[in-house]
């Protein structure tokens, strides 16, 4: 052999590592570590797989909510819902009302109907729901509720969105509605609602009021705004009432208000704030201010109202009508609700139309502000 291939041949057999003691050499890698190499490598790669679809299958555990099986076994709720008539709030209470069924997770039925001021109709409605065996009735608003109590004898109600439901005769007191029938009140007592109305208007000493002669809301509201005026003399108020008939009344009972009120108050009367551009004819050229205690009264021209969180009403009354579907909880047993607290809408458009200034301290803590 020649002294090259001698030397050629030594090289490949020589496995030592390099003088300086980095790596060794490329062939004596390839037979020395390429099998060990290969078992790290697959097992590093079974163990990302395995990590992988782990993740995916808890990623679809939870995108798939697990069914509550008693829910799905349990019967639906028929339940009949009655507007007497157009009203944004009670519609805002029926929104809430869906949204509190939806979270209790039990099936359920509306059958929603609006009877247009109707007595006939929601008479025929609700003896055609109790013939039916709905499992309840939710009533909206005071006339609706007035006439679900009168005409159901054996279906329970639950109300929701009436102003004072003792003074208009729906529940024996406060701590009870009777018998089959329970719910909750947008009631914002009459001293909240003066003191409120006298920041907007400082100088407010002489407040106007109109009112339909039938509506029993709105009755309701006069009489306890009379009491509280009566018990808290530092208010300082005097209470000027005009009720009318009829829409066409409207404006000559504005008129005679005008230039002897501070500010004029639209109470929850279906008849008034659906018809304020009639009252605005005389009000707004005077720049006399508008107060409200309805949703409708602040969104047609009044520039302050104050009003109850009518969803979170709904929401509570889902919460009485499942004690009564579910636990069994008898209705007579159950107060009326009330919320604690109430929302200032302010509408800040009709007040600079009229050149009326609101307080600063209205506007910063108004709830809403229309403009």
């Amino acid at each position: 052999m020649s002294e090259r291939n001698a030397r050629e041949s030594a090289e490949r057999n020589d496995t030592r590592l390099p003088a300086w003691g980095l790596v060794p050499r490329a062939g004596a890698a390839r037979r020395h570590h390429d099998p060990l190499r290969r078992r790290f490598v697959a097992a590093a790669l079974l163990l990302v797989f395995g990590v992988i679809l782990a993740s995916r299958g808890s990623e679809g555990a939870r995108a798939e909510p697990i069914e509550d099986t008693a829910a799905q076994q349990a019967p639906t709720w028929r339940i009949g819902a009655l507007f007497w008539h157009d009203s944004p709030n009670d519609e805002l209470a029926l929104e809430g009302f869906r949204a509190g069924l939806e979270r209790h997770a039990h099936r359920y039925e509306i059958d929603v109907h609006n009877v247009h001021s109707d007595e006939n109709e929601a008479r025929r409605l609700l003896a055609s729901w109790e013939t039916s065996n709905v499992d309840l009735v939710l009533s909206l608003g005071t006339r609706a509720t007035q006439l679900a109590k009168e005409s159901l004898e054996s279906t329970p109600i639950v109300y929701t969105a009436v102003t004072n439901p003792v003074l208009t005769g729906i529940a024996d007191n406060w701590e009870s509605s009777g018998p089959r029938i329970a719910g909750n009140s947008n009631w914002i007592p009459a001293e909240t609602l003066l003191r409120a109305f006298s920041r907007a208007v400082p100088d407010l000493h002489d407040l106007g009021v109109l009112a339909g002669v039938d509506n029993p809301v709105s009755t309701a509201e006069i009489a306890e705004v009379e009491a509280a005026i009566a018990a808290n003399p530092d208010l300082d108020i005097r209470l000027h009432k005009r009720r009318v008939h009829e829409v066409d009344e409207l404006d000559d009972a504005t008129r005679e208000l005008v230039g002897r009120v501070d500010a004029l108050w639209i109470p929850i009367d279906f008849l008034v704030y659906e018809n304020l551009h009639l009252v605005r004819k005389s009000t707004d050229p005077a720049h006399l201010p508008l107060l409200s205690s309805s949703h409708r009264g602040a969104e047609a021209g009044a520039v302050v109202a104050l009003v109850v969180d009518y969803k979170n009403l709904g929401r509570n009354a889902a919460a009485i009508a499942v004690r009564i579907l579910e636990d069994g909880r008898d209705p007579a047993s159950i107060p009326v609700g009330r919320l604690s607290g109430y929302r200032t809408i302010v509408n800040l458009a009709q007040s600079r139309a009229i050149g009326y200034r609101l307080p600063l301290d209205v506007l910063c803590t108004a709830d809403r502000v229309l403009r």
